[in-house]
């Protein structure tokens, strides 16, 4: 580039925009266990992700506790194919959404603005491919907390993260809300107070033009794609997949990662009850450092069984997008 203003991802990951493709709630899976979706504002090759209640915890006093729901997914060409636990069956109790990324481009432009390690903003010519940071702050939460309501709240991807290793974080989609639990000496998990660092993001819309100063880009059809006053997804393109067990402290190689919250797994609590029972708790979300792990949580599905009780947890290892804290706060 020889002249102007140069836009650069490199020193923040890279800068993205993440959109959303589809909300289900309730699937039926075929005979494959597959679920097909071709969503038409899907990019093929973007990376997809998928969030939100994703599985459920089942069993009863007769019955083992097992997991039902989305176990993982891939793309092919214009399709994302997500996987089931069950064939020829309906996903009671899951509600998800599924989300594209639009990956970033190196070099773009020769003269104005060159656009490099981001999004080339003046390409996307559809307001369901932008995303932005719609709200975020450092919320003490008492137990629970109601997330704010967001501009296109139905396309909302919730990260968070909570530097006390000790507290699980939980999304609960059906009730709009994060909870926080700590064990107990018994190994059971009770309600908490922490300190819970949340990025809202949202998509589906041209940002508005700032008001007094700033910066705008547009596509070649006039509509606002990108605005100084709009926060963009900084991102490296990095995952993790939940560990097998809930010991597995997982790296994620970012020092303070946040996470956007799925509920893919359940754990046992370590507290025999009268008759042989034992709890069994849907799982949220562990951080220590820069590792994260799943762990049980006093929100979600909960059963009591004394069969099976060896099965001490079970976790879907499906992967997680993982962006950095201090690019937020």
């Amino acid at each position: 580039m020889a002249y102007g203003l140069v836009v650069n991802g490199k020193e923040l990951a890279a800068v993205n925009s993440p959109s959303l493709l589809a909300n289900d709630k309730e699937p039926w899976a075929d005979g494959n266990r597959q679920k097909i979706y071709t969503p038409p504002d899907y990019v093929p090759g973007n990376p997809v992700f998928i969030v939100g209640q994703t599985g459920y915890i089942f069993g009863s006093a007769t019955n083992p506790p097992f997991y039902g729901g989305v176990t993982g997914w891939r793309t092919d060409g214009n399709r994302i194919i997500v996987n089931f636990t069950q064939q020829n069956n309906q996903a009671f109790f899951t509600e998800f959404s599924i989300y594209q990324v639009q990956t970033p481009q190196s070099v773009s432009g020769s003269y104005g603005i060159m656009i490099q390690n981001s999004v080339d903003w003046m390409s996307i010519n559809s307001s369901q491919r932008l995303g932005f940071v719609a709200w975020k702050g450092i919320v003490t939460i008492n137990g629970q907390w109601t997330l704010p309501t967001v501009q296109n709240d139905n396309t909302k991807i919730v990260y968070v993260r909570c530097d006390d290793p000790g507290v699980s974080v939980y999304h609960s989609v059906e009730y709009n809300e994060l909870t926080v639990s700590r064990d107990n000496g018994s190994g059971e998990p009770f309600r908490t107070t922490a300190s819970v660092q949340v990025v809202i993001m949202n998509s589906g819309y041209y940002p508005p033009t700032p008001s007094g100063y700033g910066m705008v880009i547009k596509n070649a059809a006039g509509n606002n794609t990108f605005t100084s006053d709009c926060e963009p997804l900084l991102w490296d393109g990095r995952s993790v997949n939940v560990g097998r067990n809930p010991d597995d402290l997982v790296e994620t190689g970012i020092p303070r990662p946040m996470i956007p919250l799925a509920v893919n797994a359940f754990m046992r609590g370590n507290s025999e009850m009268s008759g042989g029972y034992y709890n069994y708790y849907s799982c949220g979300y562990r951080f220590n450092g820069s590792a994260v792990q799943f762990w049980r949580a006093d929100s979600g599905a909960k059963i009591q069984t004394k069969w099976n009780v060896s099965t001490r947890w079970y976790s879907s290892q499906m992967p997680l997008m993982v962006i950095n804290a201090d690019h937020y706060f």
